[in-house]
């Protein structure tokens, strides 16, 4: 039965899904297996169809529209695939990353929080002058003569604050052994 696709109203649609949305339902799901992608399939079939419609594209409809159901739900069953692939690949690399966190253990977590805690207040024990030569020292990588330099101390005291420094994480380091 053919329907003027020139300007199909709500009846018409209406008619047009009647006619050809069992027959693209059973397709789909003979070639997929599973009722509820054919369902989704089919809808998002017909929604192309009506889009394409609008956009005046009428002559394929109108000739054999089976052939371009056919066609759309093929296409839109392609990129499920691919929206399903992309997804079973995060999930994929989510498990992964769990386990690699569950390898190295919420416990290491922990553990490496509450040293870096202990060294921060090691660090703020040793003083302001101290915690900032020892930051730029280990952290920003300048010399200790530029450290010197920098905030107007001498060498010595810059080479004595980095030592009283280190013996406080040295201790530090046998409280967390």
């Amino acid at each position: 039965m053919a329907i003027n696709t020139s300007h199909l109203s709500r009846q018409d649609w209406d008619q047009f899904y009647r006619m050809h949305s069992v027959w693209l339902l059973n397709l789909i799901r003979h070639q997929t297996g599973n009722h509820h992608v054919a369902q989704d399939i089919t809808q998002d079939t017909f929604i192309k169809a009506m889009v394409l419609v609008t956009a005046k594209a009428t002559t394929a409809v109108r000739e054999n529209p089976r052939a371009l159901l056919k066609l759309m739900a093929k296409q839109l069953f392609i990129d499920k695939i691919r929206r399903d692939v992309i997804e079973q690949n995060y999930w994929n690399h989510l498990g992964q990353l769990q386990d690699e966190l569950s390898a190295h253990g919420l416990e290491a977590h922990v553990m490496a929080i509450e040293a870096l805690s202990l060294l921060s207040q090691t660090l703020d024990a040793c003083g302001e002058r101290t915690r900032t030569i020892f930051s730029l020292y280990y952290f920003d990588g300048l010399k200790q003569q530029e450290i010197a330099q920098r905030l107007n101390l001498s060498i010595t005291t810059v080479k004595r604050d980095l030592s009283h420094c280190l013996m406080q994480c040295y201790k530090l380091r046998h409280v967390l052994a």
